[in-house]
């Protein structure tokens, strides 16, 4: 993964069924970064304080299924939960 395929997180405020938003998030100015992913981690930074506030998805996709979902779906737009999630057969 690392190498070659590809970390997305998406976040929505906890307890909500809104839909989920992809990184960088900017409310307000409130922003949330995704800054790096490595083996066993995913580095996220916050410019506020709040506690309990988001839930996060962390979609993790190797390099194959990276070129087998772009093939099966070239015009897909990887910012977007919803497109992401029927793609990978994921629960919404």
């Amino acid at each position: 993964i690392v190498d070659e395929g590809t970390v997305l997180v998406y976040v929505r405020n906890t307890g909500t069924t809104t839909g989920w938003y992809a990184l960088p998030y900017s409310v307000s100015g409130n922003t949330i970064d995704f800054l790096d992913f490595g083996v066993g981690y995913v580095d996220l930074q916050a410019n506020f304080t709040q506690s309990d506030a988001f839930d996060f998805r962390v979609v993790v996709i190797s390099g194959s299924g990276l070129t087998q979902l772009n093939v099966a779906h070239p015009n897909i737009n990887l910012r977007n939960f919803k497109e992401v999630a029927a793609a990978l057969n994921l629960k919404n």
